[in-house]
């Protein structure tokens, strides 16, 4: 979803809405919806997990509307949820993140087969282990157990990801 590029501005966001940013939840605070009272949460969830809130006949992304309101200012980049949940908006599970931090730390995928990120099981009943980063994918080795696959992923996302590295999401 892109952003509307007539921006809501932060004053008119704190008007509309107050923001707790220890649960990530907006309620209304000056609405003139009859549908709507003052105190009422705000924004309904998508088929993506994200919450999105419409102001002013825009739509927008819950997380980065929690972003404006708390610093004041649009993201320069992406918003990235360290915990990997679309929905946890509160202010310290946010982070600016470029699309290839964003990309970093996502969640594995429902088809992986070994249980285990960057990890594929090879003919000869090994396990090679590989990660991708800046648009090249790195070949880790091949071990005997998915586990050692494993291990050698999680040091080397580390080293390529930082802050950023994905690891801890094991079937």
């Amino acid at each position: 979803m892109k952003e509307p590029e007539n921006r809501i501005s932060v004053e008119r966001l704190r008007y509309l809405l107050n923001y707790d940013s220890s649960t990530g939840i907006f309620t209304w605070n000056n609405t003139n919806n009859w549908s709507i009272r003052n105190g009422d949460v705000a924004g309904t969830q998508n088929k993506s997990g994200y919450i999105n809130i419409q102001l002013d006949g825009y739509l927008y992304r819950a997380h980065r509307l929690a972003w404006l309101h708390k610093y004041g200012v649009w993201p320069a980049v992406q918003i990235d949820h360290k915990d990997n949940v679309r929905n946890h908006n509160w202010v310290s599970n946010l982070r600016e993140a470029t699309r290839s931090q964003n990309c970093a730390n996502i969640k594995m995928r429902k088809d992986n087969a070994s249980g285990y990120r960057g990890v594929t099981k090879v003919a000869n009943g090994k396990y090679q282990s590989y990660i991708n980063a800046n648009n090249k994918r790195f070949h880790l080795g091949t071990f005997n157990t998915k586990e050692e696959a494993y291990s050698a992923y999680c040091k080397k996302a580390k080293e390529l990801h930082g802050e950023f590295s994905s690891t801890g999401d094991i079937k």
